[in-house]
């Protein structure tokens, strides 16, 4: 079932992808709320984790429960951009054109 889900989302499937990211993204903004004591910081800071989640889904192997992986990668990338002052190379929607981060 997991491979199947990220075989849907990797092939653009929207309702896939949320499915694995929905039950993180309220963790992942709570902690970068704390980390940045600013709304629009968590804001950008989760989206763009949860959007860097999507690109590293290809790297998932089976043998891993995939909500943990999707969490550890998710935190790992908060955390990541955190340290380096996220400054985005680009802007999301370029990054993962068939999710267009809808509902993210």
């Amino acid at each position: 079932m997991a491979e199947a889900l990220v075989g849907r989302a990797l092939g653009g499937d929207v309702d896939a992808f949320m499915w694995l990211t929905e039950p993180i993204e309220a963790q992942l903004y709570s902690l970068a709320l704390r980390i940045t004591h600013s709304v629009p910081r968590a804001t950008e800071l989760s989206v763009a984790a949860i959007a860097e989640v999507y690109l590293q889904l290809g790297d998932y192997r089976p043998k891993k429960d995939l909500r943990t992986w999707i969490l550890h990668r998710g935190v790992a990338e908060l955390l990541h951009l955190v340290r380096r002052g996220h400054q985005p190379e680009r802007e999301p929607e370029t990054r993962l054109p068939a999710l267009a981060l809808v509902g993210v």
